[in-house]
């Protein structure tokens, strides 16, 4: 959604990031391929998928136990040039 709210601003002639600063999520590899690299947010997206994966293993094997304590993932930052310098 990111990149097409970019391709949409740049062709109603509105500056990134001059006039509208522009933020996706998930770092897709064309946040860093679009005409403005775009400012993301980054999350372990193969570590996620492999917990997902062991808890639903862990619920198939154990269908009567309570269910498992969930495992917070953290997100990064990528500051790129859809934003403004941070001062």
């Amino acid at each position: 959604m990111a990149v097409g709210a970019l391709t949409c601003f740049l062709r109603h002639g509105i500056d990134v990031p001059g006039e509208i600063a522009i933020v996706g999520f998930d770092d897709i590899a064309l946040a860093h391929q679009a005409v403005v690299p775009l400012t993301t947010i980054r999350q372990p997206g193969y570590e996620i998928g492999r917990a997902a994966a062991g808890l639903l293993l862990e619920q198939l094997e154990h269908p009567t136990a309570p269910p498992p304590q969930l495992t917070p993932f953290g997100a990064e930052l990528v500051v790129r040039q859809s934003t403004p310098t941070l001062a």
